[in-house]
């Protein structure tokens, strides 16, 4: 299967390409809109590869975007850089699921619009 990504920088930037990302919308997008990505998202996270001659820092190859109401952080980083990211944020959130399941909340998952099988 191949790999996708979105090509669009929410940002309007071309010095990037975009690997992918998750964005929020206000409203309810057509099907055409959501195809041709022709919306603005409210908030967004994206990560891509910058261009060759547009890094500050040879090996800081990747560019990490968040933008939403109140904070607008774009970091280049090299592959460490991420890969320490996502740890920390892995870790971070194994110490939530413990912590909630040590407070005695354990979440069963439903089908979305349904209920769980099994």
């Amino acid at each position: 299967m191949p790999l996708m990504s979105v090509v669009k920088c929410w940002r309007g930037r071309e010095d990037c390409e975009s690997f992918d990302s998750i964005e929020a919308t206000e409203e309810p997008l057509t099907e055409e809109q959501l195809c041709t990505l022709d919306y603005e998202p409210k908030s967004f996270v994206c990560c891509g590869c910058i261009v060759d001659e547009h890094r500050q820092i040879e090996q800081d190859a990747y560019r990490l975007c968040f933008k939403n109401d109140c904070a607008d952080e774009m970091s280049d980083n090299d592959e460490q850089d991420l890969t320490h990211i996502l740890a920390v944020v892995s870790k971070a959130l194994a110490i939530v699921a413990t912590r909630r399941v040590n407070g005695g909340c354990v979440e069963v998952p439903t089908m979305q619009g349904g209920e769980a099988n099994g």
